[in-house]
């Protein structure tokens, strides 16, 4: 768990930003999208070290935005995160570059360490894989051995 003592305003600590870029833009739009955060969290003096690419996602429920007065319904978004290191005064730099980005549809900035936005980069990385087991095969007469004892 993240330290929550208050730090001074030379010390660096360690943000997790979490994010939905909107899922009807095109995939070169929504790395444009996920590359502007992390340019973002540099022009404010930050250093990006653990990521997670965007991935579509169907959404939990509805998420409305209204933009020049035309309301926008989303049920699918491309999820990313970006964990980087930063003085806690420049923080607000970060978040406002994100509310005005049109592309982000919601954002959520988390303090937390290294080791486990470290771990988290490490665990979206891993690939399930799941092994299909080795088939035997059954005869006519084992299968209808076996129905008959069940039956």
């Amino acid at each position: 768990m993240a330290d929550t003592e208050v730090l001074g305003n030379d010390e660096i600590s360690v943000y997790e930003v979490a994010f939905h870029i909107d899922a009807n833009l095109s995939d070169t739009e929504t790395r444009k999208a996920f590359d502007s955060v992390k340019e973002a969290i540099v022009a404010a003096g930050g250093t990006p070290f653990a990521e997670a690419v965007p991935t579509r996602a169907t959404l939990a429920y509805t998420i409305s935005q209204i933009h020049e007065g035309v309301r926008r319904d989303h049920n699918a978004s491309h999820f990313a995160w970006v964990a980087y290191e930063l003085e806690p005064s420049k923080q607000g730099e970060v978040d406002e570059a994100l509310r005005g980005d049109k592309a982000i549809i919601r954002h959520l900035v988390l303090v937390t360490t290294k080791e486990e936005a470290l771990y988290a980069q490490d665990r979206a990385a891993e690939k399930l894989v799941v092994e299909k087991p080795e088939s035997e095969e059954v005869s006519d007469k084992e299968l209808d051995e076996a129905l008959e004892t069940t039956a």
